[in-house]
This record gives C-alpha cells, sequence and structure tokens, in this order.
C-alpha cells in the first residue's frame, strides 16, 4: 500500500528576527515564518525538525525552537524526583487500588494543547493528582478521592508597584481547602506579545479567609525586582487538598507603576 501524506498549511512570508546579544544585533539566530492555516488543518501544536509552531499577537508563525546547552534546573530536577516518586507508589498499589483508581478516571478531565478535553486512565490520573498534592506540600493518598468544588473567589486583580508591592485580590469568599498557585513571568517590556510567555511558580497561598495576598517578597526571591513600567504576565488557578484538580483558572498581565 502506497501512503502519501500531505499537510494542509502554507507559509505566506518569512523574515529573520533580530535578537540583540550583549549590546549587538544578530540577524541569522531566529528564522521566523507566518503560517496560514486551511480548512483541513487548523491548528499546530508542538515541534518538527526543530521548528516549533506558536501563536503570535496576529497571525501563526513557525520558527526554529533554538538549544541552549545547560544543567538541569532545580525546578526541573524537583518535577523528576516528584514525578519519580509517584510511580514508584503506584506500583505499590494493590490491584484493587488500582482498579478504583482507573473506574475514578472519569472524575479527572485533561486537555490537550489544542484545548480539548479528554479523560486519561487511571494511572494518568493517579500521577496528575499525586504531582498536584506534593505541589501543595500534602502527602499522597492511596483510595481515589471525591471531587470537590472550592469556593468561587469572584473576580481576580493584580495591583504592582515596583519595590512596593505585588498584590493579587479576589472579590468573592475563600474557605481553608483553597490554595492559590501563583505563576509569574519575568519582568518583560510593556508592548512585548504576552502570548507563550514562560511562568514559574512564584507561591501556594492558603487563602482561607483572606482577600489578597502581596507576593513581592516571592517575586524577588525567584527573579529579583521588577522595574517600573515593565510588564508581568500573572496565571492564578486553586487547587484543594481532597481533589486537587485546578479550578478558576486566571491569566492576565499588569504593568507595573514606578
Amino acid at each position: 500500500m502506497r501512503v502519501l501524506s500531505f499537510i494542509y498549511f502554507r507559509i505566506i512570508s518569512n523574515a529573520y528576527v533580530p535578537i540583540v546579544k550583549n549590546r549587538h544585533t544578530v540577524l541569522n539566530i531566529s528564522y521566523m515564518a507566518r503560517v496560514q492555516y486551511g480548512s483541513i488543518i487548523t491548528s499546530l501544536k508542538g515541534n518538527i525538525a526543530g521548528q516549533t509552531f506558536q501563536d503570535g499577537n496576529v497571525s501563526k508563525v513557525l520558527r526554529n525552537k533554538g538549544y541552549r546547552k545547560g544543567s538541569t534546573s532545580p525546578r526541573r530536577q524537583a518535577q523528576n524526583t516528584s514525578l519519580m516518586r509517584v510511580t514508584s507508589s503506584w506500583r505499590g498499589l494493590t490491584q484493587g487500588d488500582r482498579d478504583n483508581w482507573n473506574e475514578s478516571a472519569i472524575n479527572w478531565p485533561f486537555k490537550d494543547k489544542f484545548g480539548n478535553t479528554y479523560y486519561g486512565t487511571g494511572y494518568q490520573k493517579y500521577v496528575a493528582e499525586s504531582v498536584a498534592l506534593i505541589g501543595l506540600g500534602f502527602p499522597l493518598i492511596e483510595e481515589p478521592d471525591m471531587p470537590n468544588s472550592a469556593q468561587d473567589p469572584g473576580t481576580f486583580s493584580l495591583a504592582l508597584s515596583a519595590f512596593t508591592s505585588f498584590i493579587v485580590s479576589w472579590s468573592g469568599t475563600t474557605d481553608t481547602d483553597m490554595f492559590l498557585q501563583i505563576f509569574a513571568s519575568p519582568p518583560l517590556s510593556a508592548g512585548r506579545n504576552s502570548n507563550n510567555v514562560k511562568k514559574k511558580l512564584i507561591k501556594v497561598f492558603n487563602m482561607n479567609g483572606s482577600s489578597s495576598y502581596d507576593f513581592l517578597s516571592d517575586y524577588q526571591a525567584v527573579y529579583a525586582d521588577a522595574p517600573g513600567l515593565s510588564k508581568v504576565v500573572v496565571k492564578l488557578q486553586i487547587r484543594t487538598q481532597q481533589f486537587p484538580i485546578v479550578q478558576f483558572p486566571f491569566l492576565g498581565s499588569a504593568i507595573v507603576t514606578p
């Protein structure tokens, strides 16, 4: 049987994107092309032969993925350690425990890179929930827990002041089993595209009875200071100890007030 393979998109323009290194502009480091999709293939994610598909401000782009030589970061090492701990724990479960996780997998939806919802296996749910519990500082569980909905935090807002305060606030009520995970980007130029910006975990905060949190010192511990008129992209999400699936996700940005 002969197999024919077609990719239904086209590159409509390309350009060298200048990158400034040590105050010198380099023109041939990042080669990027705009991509136009058709009616058959409407979106692509991931990497192919050193190229990566991304969303730009005004169009889809295909660019060099690049390679950065260096050792694994402490955060990635911690993630790998957590994953090895979880997979080892799964092997220690009884078959009955594993069957219970398989039956409960329908309660834990996942999303793929295109935002589509799907349901994994009991093992996938166990890994996801266990890693989340480790991230919150809680012990692993052997039996799957029941779904649990957090209180609605209402509307999130950001107020970032250089060297003074980085405040996130919410308008709703909170209880004891609500933990806010704060992720943030390094300081960016005010006009920087917020898409595809890398963010690091800044803080896990127990929201019980509070309406705001100042994460300036937590941010400085990761990135140092953010100067005035820079932009910071912030991702927020709530997890609970019982059934720690992501709830009430928020993604926004704010200009740092001088």
